[in-house]
């Protein structure tokens, strides 16, 4: 069963050229011979030059969505029923409910495995262009702006409760007579697993988009997107640094606020503190083990000075605080962090009890700035 996450990002628009490629049936390329249009009448060319086609019934993007995933399944279990017969399997019965189950090893295992993930990814891919279509046909009303911040909060709060109780429950799909669904084989069980498709889906996971963007909306008002561009590539030192926003995010060092998240070409990511508009982190994309010439590598002492350099020059609070806070440095392989942090203050009854405010930079061995984040500015 697919988890329902609630989280942000405004979804796109789905175009035909989409629905076309990603409903053509398994294994069935693009060749001459019968067409169907997405959402118009359906024509079968006639031999005879000039003859009027027959209209058929429409065919919509959801049904041939429905069909391409129970294509997928079909062909996926073709592999598991041909594995099992010549591939490396162990039989056995599941403990509790006495069915046979089977489970793959050595080769046949990683096989199947492999096309199990390739699957789940395609069943995925069809859920969202599924719900896609599904909102656009609903076109449902966007959730209200209350008077007041707190009636927004309860609003939400409630609605996330039902959303939880009503749409989103496995108890509810079980109860839903009109779900559908799918049984694929997970090859870590051994058995059968129940996927859930079409409406019943569809009408949790637009539910919990909505949700999602009533509760960033007020958030994304407050940013702004050229001033924070503009101040990363200051950070940075990279002037022509394209970015481009993602989502607002919820920070995870930094308990109630908000940040915008941005990305680079090299999918590094930048998040701006909404409310302040000061940079949180940089969250980079990079090799576990960079290749750094050895005469490129530069001393402790030296990185130590470029790591605080960085962080007195983007920390309005650093320079203050400087003298309680508690200070620790320490290498993985190339890379070296450098750690202020706020564990003098008595924190008990906030939210910064578990994980006080702090400022990290991650260096490396040539000096390089690659990783930051700054929470001592972001506490009230």
């Amino acid at each position: 069963m697919k988890n329902l996450i609630l989280a942000g990002g405004v979804l796109l628009a789905t175009t035909l050229v989409v629905v076309l490629a990603l409903t053509r049936p398994i294994g069935q390329s693009a060749q001459s011979g019968p067409t169907v249009t997405i959402g118009v009448t359906l024509i079968t060319p006639t031999a005879t030059m000039g003859a009027t086609p027959s209209p058929q019934p429409t065919v919509s993007a959801k049904v041939h969505i429905l069909e391409e995933l129970r294509q997928a399944v079909a062909v996926y279990e073709q592999s598991v029923q041909a594995e099992k017969k010549n591939g490396s399997v162990e039989l056995g019965k599941d403990p509790v409910s006495g069915a046979e189950v089977f489970h793959f090893k050595d080769e046949s295992y990683n096989r199947i495995v492999d096309l199990n993930e390739k699957l789940n990814d395609k069943i995925n891919q069809l859920d969202e262009l599924y719900a896609q279509i599904y909102r656009g046909e609903l076109n449902p009303t966007p959730f209200p702006t209350l008077a007041s911040a707190e009636e927004n909060k309860a609003f939400y709060e409630a609605r996330l409760a039902e959303s939880g109780d009503k749409l989103c429950s496995l108890a509810a799909w079980q109860q839903d007579p009109g779900a559908e669904t799918l049984k694929v084989y997970d090859p870590d069980q051994g058995d059968y697993r129940t996927v859930y498709i079409g409406e019943t889906l569809a009408r949790c996971d637009v539910f919990g988009q909505m949700l999602e963007e009533f509760r960033i909306a007020p958030v994304l008002a407050k940013v702004n997107k050229e001033a924070d561009a503009a101040m990363i590539r200051r950070v940075t030192g990279k002037n022509d640094l394209t970015l481009t926003f993602q989502a607002i995010r919820s920070q995870a060092n930094a308990p109630g606020r908000e940040a915008a998240m941005y990305t680079d070409e090299t999918g590094c990511k930048y998040y701006v503190d909404a409310d302040s508009g000061r940079l949180a982190q940089i969250e980079p994309n990079f090799p576990t083990h960079p290749d750094i010439p050895a005469d490129k590598v530069k001393s402790v002492d030296e990185l130590r000075g470029v790591a605080r350099q960085f962080a007195l020059t983007n920390s309005a609070r650093l320079t203050e605080l400087e003298p309680v806070l508690t200070y620790e440095e320490g290498g993985k392989t190339l890379i070296y962090f450098f750690t202020w942090t706020y564990r003098a203050r008595d924190w008990s009854g906030t939210d910064w009890v578990m994980m006080p405010p702090f400022l990290q930079v991650g260096v490396l061995a040539n000096g390089q700035v690659l990783t930051y984040i700054n929470t001592l500015d972001l506490y009230q």
